[in-house]
């Protein structure tokens, strides 16, 4: 009895020497958690990279220190890296505006640029419309030799692999089974969430798998990054925030008796890429709460004609930016008080990279 009087005595004893490590945790346990999505759109990622470039600028902050998690698939893979790897929304927009034409093989005189283009596209019915290589010297330039144990934010990046078959997510090591994916380099993270069928090529990465861009099955991941804070982060999903980007959207119709023609010049993929996003938002409300997710999840994507922007158009890219930049100048004063007030709590990792040979 004397035994079990002195345990208690010694138990009461250290939770009176350590009130504030206590009340810190239950804060912890019931802090608001903040999610940033951004979808895939090829070129058209200046869209989000201006949108945040602006916040920036204009707050005076960090984007990627009010953030607990980051999704980002394709063009919104690369921006994600890019924020969790500590590059400025501004330096990736700086990519899209001076490397955009090599990686889309339109550097080329003004001349020849119809010829050009007929090229191209008449190439792409065989193979892949573009190399690679040109986006991969690109991403080196911004991302380095880092590995993805570095991202100073949890990070969910789809892609697919098309031979298992199956979805592919790369993660940082936010969980304690998440042991391998954070010694990989964020550029093969990169050329795999954003390798386009009919675009670019497949990229095996370190460890031999072969992948596609994670748009075929998560254009927009704000499904994902929901399902991740739920089932994998067991956050309070009443107390978290979504901030989902866009890469501009229109509405794709269907002829009502239309024939093969009529998805043709890209609808199909439109129409499939639209269904995606749909499923993808709605999965996020339900996992938010549903009807009382009103509100917590904040949805940018501006509304154009059709067509007027295309993934691989890269001589808009200053209409783009312009578009964004205004768009971000309407919206910052509504959503400033919810995702910018205050930053995060710093992400500390299950495992982390010793040294780059890890």
């Amino acid at each position: 009895m004397k035994h079990i009087n002195r345990s208690l005595c010694n138990a009461q004893k250290r939770a009176s020497l350590h009130p504030k490590r206590q009340k810190v945790k239950a804060v912890a346990e019931n802090q608001i958690r903040r999610i940033l999505c951004i979808d895939g759109g090829g070129i058209k990622g200046v869209m989000p990279a201006a949108y945040l470039a602006y916040i920036e600028e204009t707050l005076g902050i960090n984007i990627a220190d009010h953030f607990d998690l980051i999704a980002g698939t394709s063009t919104g893979g690369i921006i994600a890296l890019g924020l969790g790897m500590g590059v400025p929304p501004g330096e990736i927009l700086k990519l899209y505006k001076e490397k955009g034409a090599t990686i889309f093989g339109q550097d080329v005189p003004v001349g020849l640029k119809i010829p050009n283009q007929v090229w191209l596209c008449g190439k792409q019915l065989f193979f892949r419309k573009y190399s690679s290589e040109n986006l991969q010297h690109a991403l080196t330039g911004v991302l380095g030799n880092k590995r993805l144990g570095e991202s100073k934010n949890r990070l969910v990046i789809p892609a697919y692999s098309d031979t298992l078959p199956g979805p592919y997510l790369f993660k940082t090591a936010h969980h304690t089974r998440l042991r391998s994916d954070y010694k990989q380099m964020p550029v093969d993270v990169a050329l795999a969430t954003s390798a386009a069928p009919t675009y670019f090529s497949k990229h095996q990465i370190a460890t031999g798998e072969e992948l596609i861009d994670g748009g075929v099955w998560a254009n927009n991941p704000i499904g994902v990054a929901a399902l991740e804070a739920a089932c994998i982060l067991n956050w309070d999903m009443s107390k978290t925030h979504i901030l989902s980007i866009g890469c501009t959207a229109n509405i794709t119709t269907y002829p009502r008796h239309g024939g093969l023609l009529s998805l043709s010049g890209g609808r199909i993929a439109k129409l499939l890429i639209d269904g995606q996003s749909h499923v993808s938002t709605a999965t996020a409300k339900l996992l938010l709460g549903g009807p009382e997710s009103e509100g917590r999840i904040i949805r940018q994507e501006v509304m154009l004609k059709k067509d007027y922007f295309k993934l691989d158009d890269t001589t808009k890219v200053n209409a783009l930016e312009g578009l964004s930049r205004q768009e971000a100048r309407h919206t910052l004063p509504k959503i400033q008080n919810t995702f910018f007030s205050t930053s995060v709590q710093p992400f500390k990792p299950e495992y982390e990279v010793l040294d780059h040979a890890a």
